[in-house]
């Protein structure tokens, strides 16, 4: 199904954390992942894009205002069909 560059961005940028920084084989980095940014708050994912200092007017800068600013208590992306759609195939 289709998905969001949002939800995308953060899900996948969180798998290749808990891959490379704790060692986690793919199919559980994406799980927790998948936890992570359905329990994430709109001002701690603008917060982690504020911290990127990308270029003002951009996408991500519009993305983190909206983010930490309209959304700053809610889970914006709490919804499995923003981020449930990926699955890890393969071996390792």
């Amino acid at each position: 199904w289709p998905v969001s560059d949002g939800p995308t961005l953060f899900l996948m940028a969180r798998m290749l954390f808990e891959i490379r920084a704790n060692g986690l084989h793919p199919a559980e980095a994406l799980r927790r992942a998948q936890i992570w940014l359905s329990d994430s708050t709109g001002a701690e994912l603008g917060r982690l894009l504020r911290e990127l200092k990308p270029k003002p007017g951009s996408p991500i800068a519009l993305l983190a205002a909206r983010l930490g600013v309209y959304l700053r208590e809610e889970r914006p992306y709490s919804a499995p069909a923003l981020w449930a759609g990926f699955v890890y195939v393969g071996r390792q």
